[in-house]
């Protein structure tokens, strides 16, 4: 019996996961390393903690819309892969606007916070265009017989008998 789960390409799930991975990377930089406050920097800045909570909260959001979309596509729900490539083009504007933001920031490692918003972003453009792809081509049949269960019923005479033909 033929497996009734789809199969997608390794580049899918490839651009699926690179960025959660990324995400997760990112905020586990961002909580030991990058959030970090100079003791001198009394109060913070408020530039300061919108950058932290775009990162908190787009990244937590990734990870979480990555694991539906996963989900999505074993199921082949493409509506909610839609939607995953809609957040997507949300997290780019987000990653855009944080790498503006890090440009002006007073804490230390800003081309580390520049790298890490732009690797996210390109991540995020790289998965928007494959989940399109995907959904485009989430009805293209493959009309070979190989695959294919013969419909309906099937006449299996056996022609070594009576012909049953008068």
């Amino acid at each position: 019996m033929p497996s009734t789960h789809p199969k997608q390409p390794w580049w899918v799930w490839l651009s699926l996961w690179s960025g959660t991975v990324v995400s997760v990377f990112a905020i586990l930089l961002y909580i030991l390393v990058l959030d970090v406050d100079i003791p001198a920097l009394k109060p913070r800045p408020a530039s300061e903690n919108l950058a932290a909570c775009l990162v908190y909260i787009s990244h937590s959001i990734n990870i979480l819309s990555s694991a539906l979309a996963a989900f999505a596509l074993l199921q082949q729900e493409y509506a909610v892969v839609l939607c995953w490539a809609v957040w997507c083009c949300i997290h780019t504007l987000v990653m855009v606007v944080l790498t503006i933001l890090s440009f002006f920031t007073l804490l230390r490692h800003i081309p580390t916070r520049v790298i890490l918003h732009i690797i996210s972003a390109l991540l995020s453009l790289w998965s928007i265009t494959v989940m399109l792809r995907c959904y485009r081509t989430r009805n293209k049949y493959n009309w070979s017989t190989k695959e294919k269960q013969p419909l309906g019923e099937t006449n299996n005479l056996d022609m070594s008998r009576e012909s049953n033909m008068l």
